[in-house]
């Protein structure tokens, strides 16, 4: 979703030739909390807010994928909210991450404490949970302070400071120029589908007009004040 908002200002957008670059069916957003506490509360919140906005259900998930019997399974906490609308399908998948001033200035979506929380032996894991590809940990200042991406024709979000460096958190084949223009190769290995049937030109180069078209709409983002693609190209 932050690679399309910061592409189009929308989950997709047109090319030459009647062509549309659809990033992502579903919508993927990430929420910094204070603590593992204030996570458990805020997704109750954003759950009940869907819900009276016609929202089905919501599941919790943690991004630990660890066997059962493990020290990873039992200590990952459930930092995923998975949310789910039937009319129209839609998916929300929600990411949270904890940012709080007492951590040496980084965020992190997993720490574990074997000896209980608060204890010494509290650290963050390496090698499992969403950021992974970062050692699980992204500097704050990747993140804050917050810039504004435009999603649509009348809103706007909160996104990164440092997208890419974001992005790279959970995919490590992420580089500028695979953000900026459409890569069906990596959306392909990624995802295991193409988002669009319209996307005919995956077994073809983009052509500079494609290209142009990309560079003028980050033109316009930037002119009306919002985040593009433009330090990629």
């Amino acid at each position: 979703t932050l690679v399309a908002l910061l592409r189009h200002g929308a989950r997709s957008g047109s090319l030459s030739q009647g062509r549309m670059d659809v990033v992502d069916h579903d919508v993927d957003i990430m929420v910094g909390v204070r603590s593992e506490q204030a996570w458990a509360a805020q997704r109750m919140q954003i759950e009940a807010g869907l819900r009276a906005r016609g929202w089905s259900h919501c599941i919790v998930r943690s991004s630990v994928d660890a066997l059962e019997g493990t020290e990873a399974y039992y200590l990952g906490r459930t930092d995923l909210l998975l949310c789910f609308r039937q009319d129209p399908p839609l998916v929300m998948d929600i990411t949270s991450y904890v940012a709080s001033d007492a951590f040496g200035g980084i965020a992190y979506v997993q720490r574990f404490c074997p000896a209980g929380p608060g204890s010494a032996s509290c650290y963050v894991p390496a090698d499992v949970g969403a950021w992974k590809a970062t050692a699980g940990r992204l500097r704050q200042a990747d993140i804050y302070p917050l810039g504004r991406c435009k999603a649509g024709a009348r809103l706007s979000v909160p996104c990164p400071r440092r997208p890419l460096r974001t992005l790279q958190a959970f995919w490590n084949d992420m580089n500028g120029t695979s953000i900026a223009v459409p890569d069906l190769e990596k959306r392909r290995i990624r995802t295991g589908v193409l988002s669009d049937l319209r996307e005919t030109w995956q077994s073809e180069a983009l052509s500079a007009e494609d290209v142009q078209i990309l560079r003028q709409r980050s033109a316009q983002l930037d002119a009306a004040g919002f985040m593009s693609m433009t330090p990629y190209f």
